[in-house]
């Protein structure tokens, strides 16, 4: 799994900072896009102490709560409760300039960029492109997803899938995650991931129906 990061925000508010703000802005344009947890005009997305050891497991549980802080102290984030119990702590985050937000280039979930225009390899082609992608978005997915399962079948259903499955994939995998905690309890991913029934969209509608808020492992 590869991080990169943005150099003008990491040469304004630090390396970590950068890497950590790429995947905010990545889940605050998918709720801002789909009109959803927008307070006061704002996009927020939310997560839990776990859900941030998981996607950043180069980092320690100090070290992700020091960088959110740099974040809000640089007066790049705000940070607030907007939960619907007094008891859940999860804190919120929103841009304090969403303008951050139209940023030209796609974060993924996990929070590596993609540059719009990459350099230029003269051993490479189009396909090995492709190839490259599918690997390492396979092998995203697979890590996330606590490789529980035949990877290579897994892998041979995941190249069946277009991109957009692929996305919609990628972003189901936290909530069915954190609905079953216990890996016993999931599906094999080549299972879930499979063409022909489209697992992961079922399973993502039931895992909501049945976790609470602030039982999710991942942001939303």
């Amino acid at each position: 799994m590869n991080y990169q990061f943005d150099i003008e925000l990491a040469t304004e508010y630090g390396v970590d900072e950068a890497v950590m703000l790429h995947n905010l802005i990545f889940w605050l344009r998918k709720n801002k896009t789909g009109d959803k947890n927008i307070i006061d005009d704002r996009a927020w997305t939310y997560g839990s102490a776990k859900s941030y050891e998981n996607l950043f497991p180069f980092w320690s549980g100090r070290q992700i709560a020091r960088v959110l802080r740099s974040l809000v102290d640089q007066g790049v984030i705000l940070a607030e409760n907007h939960n619907n119990h007094k008891y859940d702590r999860t804190k919120w985050y929103a841009l304090q300039d969403e303008t951050l937000l139209q940023l030209p280039f796609y974060v993924s979930v996990n929070g590596t960029t993609h540059n719009v225009q990459p350099i230029p390899d003269g051993n490479t082609d189009s396909n090995t492109d492709s190839n490259t992608y599918n690997q390492e978005g396979f092998d995203r997915c697979w890590t996330i997803y606590q490789k529980k399962g035949n990877k290579s079948q897994a892998f041979k259903y995941w190249k069946k899938l277009t991109d957009d499955q692929r996305e919609a994939v990628e972003v189901a995998i936290p909530a069915y995650v954190s609905s079953r905690p216990e890996k016993k309890f999931r599906k094999d991913f080549q299972g879930w991931i499979n063409p022909e029934y489209k697992r992961w969209e079922d399973e993502v509608e039931a895992a909501a129906q049945v976790v609470p808020d602030s039982m999710k492992g991942f942001m939303r």
